[in-house]
């Protein structure tokens, strides 16, 4: 019997520099290298927001923990023709702060909801605000609108706007039952709370809030009033609301909603459930006959995949992510052709196999797609990152990044056998991101792969806080 040898030819792969925009390992072809928003100091930085206004400005905050007085804050910057802004805490310092949200309105004037401690480290939160003038850059002072010292971790607050009034939402979880509440601002300031759930319900966790180009205001959460937790969907015409109706009846818990929506007011509703493999499930809601589609299932790896989504309003243009491809913990995406009427396989954004958090598509003017998101690819914390699909050639796009870690494997010719040198922990993926077999220090038998492209990827050091070295290995007969 002949025994086949593969020639290995070896060819380490470093992230970019902070002046280059060619995509490295880490990007696929298209996409921009990740730009590090927050600062990489050993602090938690997670749960970002980002928004475009109407001068194509993208405005982003987040929550960190670095605590210029003393407690967690939310931290903001701003992009525009000049790059980013520096960092500017946008809550008062006399207290914490947690979970922001960010939205813009017609006079391109930036909104930001968030958490606030209601006192001393043991309390509650309530619902903090705060306007930064699209004009004039200025901030307004920190408002307060609630005052109940009520909300937990869960609170999540939201915030959005139709014409000249902002609508704020929120959980409070500590209630019984729990309920989503609202009030709102034209202007005139804001109203008292209204429970927008509705009666029976019983909303924990996750909800997601869109308003559409004729100025619907939709809602949909995670509701446990049945046996299983199920997916309800509520939205305002203009006029009024309508009556809290279901949306999911699978036999399993259907959890982490997304919405966006399209030029005609049809709403796209993302959401997770199920398994073992099929956990991300999409489907539309269509304005004229207020009915929802057919469900549509992907595959995710990660138990709890938070998958969003963002539609072009021109075009049609789905884009959707989600956490966890084949095996490995990363950042994942595809996007939907309406000319062709098919999803594009899933594509790897990020290929450190850490903790990583969702990223929500924000389409600018012209289709691209922008993204903020947070994973520990430096370590045990958090840390803040943005990517794009639009490559502005010759701009400095990023930070950058810790040198990275020494090569994986030695680069000499062999026969079957990939030479692993990294101590720490490695593995061997193909093309598409799919982890074919784990790799051990010394020797490692390749001999009954198939010939072709594959990575050797090893997990980012959290001693000395370098990102993953990458290695490409080219099998050949």
């Amino acid at each position: 019997m002949t025994v086949s040898l593969f020639v290995l030819m070896l060819l380490t792969i470093m992230p970019s520099e902070a002046t280059s925009v060619a995509a490295p390992v880490d990007s696929p072809p298209g996409w921009t290298p990740d730009t590090l928003l927050s600062l990489d100091d050993n602090q938690e930085s997670r749960d970002p927001a980002l928004v475009i206004d109407g001068l194509g400005r993208l405005h982003a905050v987040w929550k960190d923990n670095r605590r210029l007085g003393g407690y967690d804050e939310i931290h903001y910057r701003c992009k525009d023709s000049a790059g980013w802004s520096e960092i500017f805490s946008v809550g008062s310092l006399d207290t914490v702060h947690n979970t922001p949200d960010i939205a813009v309105g017609p006079d391109n004037s930036a909104h930001v909801v968030f958490m606030r401690r209601w006192g001393g480290v043991w309390t509650y939160f309530d619902v903090g605000y705060r306007r930064r003038d699209g004009a004039t850059g200025d901030w307004d002072p920190e408002e307060r609108l609630t005052f109940q010292d009520s909300l937990g971790y869960s609170g999540r607050p939201q915030i959005l706007v139709v014409g000249d009034t902002v609508f704020a939402f929120w959980l409070r979880e500590r209630e019984v039952p729990p309920e989503i509440v609202y009030c709102y601002n034209n202007g005139t300031g804001w109203t008292p709370p209204q429970n927008i759930t509705g009666a029976g319900a019983v909303p924990l966790g996750y909800y997601d809030i869109q308003a559409t180009e004729n100025g619907w205001v939709h809602i949909v959460w995670q509701d446990s009033r049945n046996d299983t937790q199920q997916i309800w969907h509520r939205f305002h015409n203009g006029d009024s609301w309508s009556t809290p109706a279901r949306v999911t009846f699978h036999g399993y818990e259907t959890i982490q909603p997304d919405v966006d929506s399209d030029s005609a007011g049809n709403i796209h509703l993302v959401y997770t459930g199920g398994g073992p493999e099929l956990r991300i499930h999409y489907r539309i809601w269509d304005r004229g006959s207020m009915t929802w589609g057919t469900v549509t299932h992907f595959y995710s790896w990660a138990g709890a995949p938070r998958p969003m989504v963002g539609v072009n309003k021109t075009t049609g243009e789905r884009h959707l992510t989600h956490v966890g491809n084949q095996g490995i913990e990363v950042l994942a995406y595809r996007r939907y052709d309406p000319g062709s009427g098919r999803w594009t396989d899933s594509t790897v954004l990020t290929w450190y196999d850490v903790a990583t958090g969702p990223a929500k598509p924000v389409l600018d003017q012209d289709g691209y797609v922008h993204l903020l998101f947070w994973d520990q690819r430096f370590g045990d914390q958090e840390e803040v990152f943005y990517k794009t699909n639009r490559i502005e050639t010759g701009l400095a796009e990023q930070q950058a990044f810790h040198p990275p870690a020494r090569p994986l494997v030695v680069p000499t010719v062999a026969f079957g056998v990939v030479r692993l040198l990294e101590e720490r922990g490695a593995c061997l993926v193909d093309a598409a991101g799919k982890k074919v077999l784990l790799l051990n220090p010394g020797a490692n038998d390749v001999s009954r792969l198939s010939p072709g492209v594959y990575f050797v990827r090893s997990r980012p050091s959290a001693e000395n806080r370098q990102p993953s070295a990458v290695t490409k290995v080219v099998l050949t007969r």
